[in-house]
């Protein structure tokens, strides 16, 4: 009976699960805004129809004329991404959400064809890129704005790969003429984005140093003929958007201290393995404990709402749902928590004092990776976040 019960709750959730996604696609459909920020150069507005109240997008008057200047910028001008940046950043004109421009902000504005007016080459571009259309060729035909949705990987970023997804027609007119946006687009489309670890010969510690004052990227440049590199901030040097003085630091200065700390980290490591294995032990056995509580609420929860009204059982099921979903949070962490975790960790850093030398930049960057989220470099000290962390001494 409670498998028979439970099958049912979960059959309910799946359902709802459709409904929602059912009811987004149908909205995108009828030309309603989908929810969310507005996208930047408009704002959302308001009207009443006969199917009751309905968002949709206007040109904000505040921000339309910076959309149109980052694509005559980038479409007419042939600036790039980067120095379309930095030039905002020059300016005092803030980005989306009072921030500081960079080249993704910048992209990701391009990208969106909701400032487009549709025409039937931008049908032609999208459709030979995958998309699934809601509207005939003949409406692109009156200069409206698109609407572009589907389902992606998390990490992915937007419009990176379109195809399956779907453009239907907003009501609102575009700002952008189609032939403009389709000369950007073109140009978005030959940039390509280069893996960080295949492009530097430089540092092994390449992705993970950040400024510690603006958190963008810290990356390597050479002084006097190459012959040493010092690391300056790219929110400064490429987007004008930190205050941080000079340089953080001379390269080798800092590859020996993270050196150093990574060394110091796994002779600790190995020293508390024994310890941690027992600690543990018995994390794990308080899990399995709580876990052992969760269902037995959750049966007893299932076999009240057996007995209860239709308003005192939905408030049963929510309850349900949220044991669940508590459960299911132990049970990751529980796995998470599996020894072959822990040696796979003490094997790439066994002898580690001895092997390093003969490491190159690859294997180096694979260790640093393994045990280090990032860096934060200031002028006089540096703070590492670790991804497994424990007191160094």
């Amino acid at each position: 009976m409670l498998t028979i019960v439970m099958t049912f709750a979960q059959l309910e959730r799946e359902t709802i699960q459709i409904r929602i996604r059912d009811n987004y696609y149908a909205r995108g459909e009828k030309g309603m805004y989908l929810g969310g920020p507005a996208p930047f150069g408009f704002r959302k507005t308001e009207v009443r129809t006969e199917q009751g109240r309905l968002k949709l997008l206007e040109p904000n008057p505040d921000t339309v004329e910076t959309l149109e200047r980052i694509f005559k910028m980038y479409g007419e001008d042939r600036m790039s991404l980067c120095a379309i940046a930095k030039k905002f950043n020059n300016e005092a004109v803030w980005a989306p959400k009072g921030s500081h421009w960079d080249s993704s902000k910048v992209s990701r504005i391009l990208r969106n064809p909701a400032a487009a007016q549709s025409s039937a080459e931008l049908y032609h571009y999208y459709r030979s890129r995958g998309i699934r259309f809601t509207n005939d060729i003949a409406d692109f035909a009156f200069g409206k704005g698109c609407y572009l949705y589907g389902k992606r990987n998390s990490n992915q970023r937007k419009y990176t790969d379109v195809s399956g997804h779907t453009l239907s027609l907003a009501p609102h007119d575009g700002v952008i003429p189609a032939e403009l946006f389709l000369k950007c687009q073109e140009q978005l489309d030959g940039n390509r984005q280069i893996d960080n670890r295949k492009r530097s010969r430089i540092t092994w510690l390449t992705g993970l140093t950040k400024c510690g004052q603006c958190e963008h990227a810290a990356i390597p440049k050479s002084s006097n003929f190459g012959r040493y590199h010092n690391i300056y901030c790219s929110g400064k040097v490429s987007y004008n958007c930190c205050d941080v003085e000079g340089n953080l630091g001379r390269l080798e200065t800092v590859e020996n201290a993270v050196r150093d700390r990574i060394f110091l980290w796994a002779g600790r490591y190995s020293a508390l393995r024994s310890e941690n294995a027992a600690v543990n032990t018995q994390e794990r056995n308080r899990l399995s404990c709580r876990m052992e509580e969760l269902d037995a609420s959750i049966h007893r929860l299932i076999d009240m709402a057996a007995e209860s009204g239709e308003i005192t059982s939905r408030y049963l099921d929510e309850k349900v749902s949220e044991l669940e979903k508590e459960r299911c949070g132990l049970e990751e962490e529980l796995n998470h928590m599996q020894e072959g975790r822990q040696e796979a960790i003490a094997k790439e850093v066994q002898d580690i004092e001895t092997t390093w030398d003969n490491m190159d930049i690859v294997g180096k960057n694979r260790i640093a990776e393994l045990l280090i989220s990032r860096i934060l470099l200031f002028h006089d000290h540096m703070d590492i976040e670790w991804k497994y962390r424990f007191d160094l001494g």
